[in-house]
């Protein structure tokens, strides 16, 4: 009986500690089996979605780039990487959104959803815009870049060109006209800070770049007021004259149509 009674407690401690480790290790194994390394692919695209559907785009880009690179193949792989390049936009990444779409689009040319990848493209760097156009008027206007906003504009007009009956079509054209706006107005800012340090030619070259570059643009009326006076300025009398006809037929009630009558009046 002594036996028994000592034997039992230390039993039931074998027990015991048998029961837990079995529990660890199930727990372990569906823990493991619960990772997203280890999930298929279409519950890595479900969740994908799911996070993106919520706005948690970290999370999006991390389960749907786990699928591309488990399951570089398939449907699914293919509309999560159009979602990464999407959720890489939201989250304030054009860089990456662009380098997304356009590895989109050399993989799959002809998907049906390619023209969604070029639309990215150009939404992506359109976002970039805002903080270029709030920078124009703080900086010295010849040292900024426009880079992101000539990219934008020419990833749409690639769009336009390729799918000319997409339904982002549209879309793409009105961007492209006030990015075209942006364009021109940046030109016109360089050409004032020229005409302010005394480099005319410089500031009629850019003048005459708005015109030929970006002609039906709102900026058109002031790149003639500021070809006429540069060519003023250049004693170039003929050409200020003659950009002050184009002026007069063109924008007749032009805010400063008097001033430059007067300038090209008395040369």
């Amino acid at each position: 009986m002594t036996l028994y009674r000592v034997y039992l407690p230390a039993l039931g401690k074998c027990l015991a500690i048998a029961v837990f480790v079995l529990g660890l290790a199930a727990c372990t194994s569906m823990k493991e089996s619960e990772m997203p390394e280890n999930w298929s692919a279409e519950r890595l695209y479900k969740e994908g979605k799911e996070a993106l559907d919520h706005e948690d785009y970290r999370s999006a880009i991390d389960l749907l780039e786990k699928l591309e690179t488990r399951f570089p193949f398939g449907e699914l792989t293919q509309q999560g990487m159009l979602m990464t390049a999407f959720a890489y936009y939201k989250n304030s990444d054009p860089q990456s959104a662009v380098a997304t779409a356009d590895r989109f689009i050399k993989l799959y040319p002809t998907h049906p959803d390619a023209d969604y990848a070029y639309y990215l493209r150009g939404l992506a760097d359109f976002h970039t815009r805002d903080a270029f156009m709030d920078n124009l008027f703080s900086v010295d206007p010849s040292t900024r870049d426009p880079g992101s906003v000539l990219r934008s504009y020419q990833y749409f007009a690639e769009l336009i060109k390729r799918f000319p009956n997409s339904k982002y079509a549209k879309d793409a054209r009105q961007r492209m006209v006030f990015l075209s706006n942006s364009l021109a107005h940046h030109e016109l800012h360089v050409a004032e800070y020229y005409m302010r340090r005394g480099a005319y030619a410089a500031a009629a070259s850019r003048a005459k770049y708005v015109l030929e570059t970006y002609p039906s643009t709102p900026a058109i009326a002031d790149a003639l007021a500021m070809l006429i006076r540069a060519y003023h300025k250049l004693g170039i009398d003929d050409l200020a004259q003659d950009s002050l006809r184009v002026l007069e037929k063109n924008y007749p009630k032009y805010r400063d149509i008097k001033e430059l009558r007067k300038l090209t009046t008395n040369t």
